[in-house]
């Protein structure tokens, strides 16, 4: 068993060392001569930090993190480096804040969010990284909410004054977060690296805009997308689909 100390500054950061571990902190595991077994991280003040178990110098099996205080701060498990399976992360109270699902180092499953007196605030799905459809928020009641920022489209027909019709894009609940796309859902539900078409916005208002000269006539369906987040600062993907129907009879 391994044992040695970390900056302050690394330190600072252990909340997050099980998802995206600091670059310091990997600098100075590349040091030790021998990462294997399990290895201890302390704080300048000789109190421990985590603790991570390590199979040919790569991190597998259980890991753990602590506040300075002694209480856990995050539950994990890797599998060759990755992490795989539950990661639970807690509040200094010793509730649970965030489970994640990993499969081989990506949010895949429903990660499940807490608030500080342990009670349920909301569901995340995710599939490889992926943010998809279906975030549910919990009342202090534990019920699924009702009111959560939805999409507001408006069809603006301006044909016969310059040829343009505009899809307009917003939410009923603006945050400044907030990004538009139109395309096709991964699966129908995740948003993808590839399928959708990112819309510019200004103060929380996208529009699509669409030429047609004189004389030509457009029947469609389109999809829109948002992401962003809900005033708890929970991920959250929306989507809905849009029938156009329109002709420039020029006159």
């Amino acid at each position: 068993m391994m044992k040695f100390s970390l900056l302050p500054l690394l330190l600072l950061v252990v909340l997050c060392w099980g998802c995206d571990p600091p670059a310091k902190q990997a600098a100075k595991e590349k040091k030790v001569k021998k990462l294997e077994g399990l290895v201890q991280h302390y704080y300048n003040d000789g109190s421990l930090a985590s603790e991570i178990t390590y199979k040919d110098k790569k991190r597998h099996g259980y890991a753990k993190g602590y506040f300075k205080n002694g209480a856990v701060q995050g539950e994990f498990n890797y599998e060759d480096g990755e992490l795989h399976g539950i990661t639970k992360m807690y509040y200094e109270n010793g509730n649970v804040f965030r489970e994640t699902p990993y499969t081989r180092g990506k949010k895949d499953g429903v990660e499940k969010l807490y608030r500080q007196t342990g009670q349920l605030l909301a569901e995340v799905p995710y599939k490889e990284d992926k943010l998809g459809l279906g975030t549910i928020e919990y009342t202090k009641e534990g019920k699924p909410k009702k009111q959560l920022p939805q999409l507001k489209v408006e069809q603006i027909d301006n044909l016969l004054k310059n040829n343009k019709y505009i899809i307009r894009i917003s939410l009923s609940e603006r945050n400044g977060k907030t990004r538009f796309y139109f395309g096709e859902l991964l699966e129908g539900k995740y948003k993808g690296d590839t399928g959708l078409n990112w819309i510019p916005d200004k103060n929380g208002v996208a529009e699509l805009v669409y030429t047609m000269p004189p004389g030509t006539f457009m029947m469609e369906t389109i999809q829109i997308v948002a992401e962003t987040e809900t005033q708890m600062k929970t991920p959250y993907l929306l989507s809905t689909k849009v029938n156009i129907a329109a002709e420039n009879k020029g006159y």
